[in-house]
């Protein structure tokens, strides 16, 4: 996005996204269908115009801000009772297409694990008004080995 801005990419680029073309797209609703989604491997995109800053919370949260038009792919969701408890909201782990744009805290709460530069949490409350897609049936990509809950019931 930063090299080509409004300029289409390279025809290079426009052959080896047609080897990968989503062939069914869902739109998600609700905070308990978005996990679903993102807890079963989907890719999930977003569409709003909610603005966030800069700078994150010590956890990767970063808090609704400003106004921008703007797609982002949700990466994961915090729907753990401390993390509702401490935030007053599930989380959910927004990527950036800008790159390492933000600064602050990555390391996810009570664990050690960071989350990836460019990216940060944001409450659901603040992001839910957006256009959420989950897309599957992806060419190029086989489905997904899940194991089979019901053996030996």
């Amino acid at each position: 996005a930063g090299r080509y801005g409004r300029k289409p990419p390279p025809d290079a680029f426009d052959a080896i996204g047609r080897q990968h073309i989503v062939r069914t797209a869902t739109r998600v609703a609700g905070v308990d269908q978005l996990a679903d989604f993102i807890h079963n491997g989907y890719a999930v995109t977003s569409c709003g115009s909610e603005g966030f800053s800069s700078v994150r919370d010590q956890h990767g949260m970063s808090r609704k801000r400003g106004s921008w038009s703007h797609a982002m792919a949700y990466l994961g969701i915090d729907c753990r009772p401390e993390t509702v408890k401490h935030y007053g909201d599930e989380l959910v782990l927004l990527c950036n297409s800008w790159g390492n744009w933000n600064t602050g805290g990555r390391r996810i709460m009570g664990t050690e694990i960071d989350i990836p530069h460019g990216c940060f949490w944001a409450r659901y409350s603040d992001i839910k008004r957006r256009s959420c897609i989950a897309m599957s049936s992806v060419d190029g990509w086989p489905p997904k080995e899940l194991p089979d809950v019901f053996e030996g019931w």
